[in-house]
């Protein structure tokens, strides 16, 4: 999501693949990483408060997000066994569940998660 609304590395093929989709399904968590990255990018000086504070409501207000929460059991569970964070396994467990791919831009998540669901690197999407 942050990719969308600040320039990365990935960030035009993130919009290109926003622009493609009619819904985004992620946990509400998804809001909460949006908006502390969003903090940490104006701590570390590339964006002003307010840029910061307008991005945090742009990303609220993208209406193709719908918000589902996964199995919490089985996302703690996926976080042991693949040696990856709580935050992370969230994402997988929830594309596991729906039967849809996750996309990102976290090579390591791609790599480590990619027998538990389909994880797809956003520079690899074919949109």
């Amino acid at each position: 999501m942050i990719q969308t609304l600040v320039s990365e590395e990935h960030s035009n093929a993130a919009l290109s693949l926003i622009g493609h989709l009619s819904e985004i399904c992620a946990p509400v968590l998804l809001y909460y990483e949006t908006g502390n990255a969003l903090i940490t990018l104006h701590r570390r000086g590339f964006l002003s408060a307010e840029d910061s504070y307008k991005k945090f409501i742009q990303a609220k207000d993208i209406v193709i997000i719908n918000t589902v929460e996964p199995n919490y059991n089985e996302a703690f569970k996926l976080a042991k066994k693949l040696n990856l964070t709580l935050y992370d396994t969230i994402y997988v467990q929830l594309a596991k569940e729906l039967q849809l791919p996750l996309f990102t831009a976290d090579m390591k998540l791609c790599q480590k998660a990619d027998r538990e669901a389909e994880v797809i690197h956003i520079s690899k999407s074919k949109v």
